[in-house]
């Protein structure tokens, strides 16, 4: 076991500003949990989990132990009818968890291709894209309480489940660890979203190796390479608000596209048309704004000697984008990233 201290985590999360911990470790063995805790413990400091750190703004120094989590391994627990049943270990990268799912002939996370982050990082923030979320195929998570450092096994109900939110993350107390998941054995595809519209034009049945290279291609046409612009992609949640209110702002803006939720008497109205509508500065548009999409928060000096206010600054302007649109439009806008 072994914990470090003062370590710069700049490379440890896809936003790429400067960013430090008191102590940090990496969790590659569940044995090493009750070590890491109890060194918190001990030392009187907080914990924070750090996954892909896809979905993180950092602002100033961590003071406590940030715990990397690097567990790996994938289990075919059983198959069903209908399912494959299979356990992830929450370190796992999920874009490659998603490719080795359709060569195993497993379905149903077609339209999660490509999204950044780990398996842990995507039952947490619940994570979504092109009408699909990960919610409808987990059975169960495997977590470990930060504060007493038991295991506890959730089943589904039990993770309250929301659009991009979780137990796991409005609650910030547990370690997820591993992840069942029942994927089906029979592709049906979903592809209720505009863009995949094309693909029910095929003179051939669509197969699910093709859905996932046209998400793949629709994500690169339209969001930056974290590998090279820092950013967490969408920073805010679409907002989801009642019928009279939408009818209020249609009424005075016709051109704002709103979307029924199936099973919902909430409208959901795209976060990213409030922004682009917003009364939000050229300057601030021009650094921290994404040019092809003005839902995505960047940092264009990403491998560069980035000044550590960077984040803080970043920080004001989401600040500032979020009371223009509550002005502008009376919407609030609920930030998808965490931000510390």
């Amino acid at each position: 076991m072994e914990i470090r201290k003062n370590v710069s985590l700049q490379d440890k999360h896809t936003f790429g500003l400067p960013w430090k911990s008191r102590f940090f470790c990496e969790l590659t063995k569940k044995e090493q949990i009750p070590n890491f805790l109890n060194f918190a413990k001990e030392n009187k400091v907080p914990v924070l989990i750090l996954g892909g750190g896809s979905n993180l703004l950092p602002t100033e120094k961590f003071k406590g132990l940030v715990i990397q989590n690097k567990l790996t391994g994938k289990e075919i627990l059983k198959e069903t009818k209908d399912a494959i049943i299979l356990q992830v270990a929450a370190g796992e990268d999920w874009h490659k968890l998603v490719m080795w799912s359709l060569r195993k002939n497993m379905y149903g996370l077609e339209n999660l291709s490509l999204i950044p982050g780990t398996v842990g990082g995507a039952v947490v923030q619940n994570i979504g894209a092109y009408d699909v979320d990960i919610q409808r195929f987990v059975t169960e998570v495997i977590a470990y309480s930060l504060v007493t450092g038991k295991k506890k096994v959730f089943t589904h109900k039990e993770c309250k489940f929301d659009y991009r939110n979780s137990l796991f993350k409005s609650s910030d107390k547990w370690l997820v660890v591993s992840v069942t998941l029942a994927l089906p054995k029979k592709f049906t595809p979903v592809l209720t979203y505009k863009p995949l519209w094309g693909l029910k034009d095929s003179t051939s049945p669509v197969t699910a190796k093709q859905v996932s290279q046209e998400v793949i291609k629709i994500r690169r046409s339209k969001l930056p390479d974290w590998k090279k612009i820092g950013t967490a992609g969408s920073f805010f949640a679409n907002p989801r608000i009642s019928k009279t209110k939408a009818e209020q702002l249609k009424k005075h803006h016709p051109d704002i596209p709103l979307f029924n939720n199936y099973g919902s008497k909430k409208i959901t109205v795209p976060a990213g048309w409030l922004v682009e509508h917003s009364s939000l500065s050229l300057k601030n548009r021009e650094e921290f704004l994404y040019h092809k999409h003005a839902l995505i928060i960047v940092n264009n000096d990403k491998g560069g000697n980035v000044s550590i206010t960077k984040g803080k600054r970043t920080h004001a302007v989401i600040t500032r984008i979020q009371n223009k649109v509550s002005q502008e439009f009376g919407v609030l806008l609920r930030p998808e990233v965490r931000i510390f």
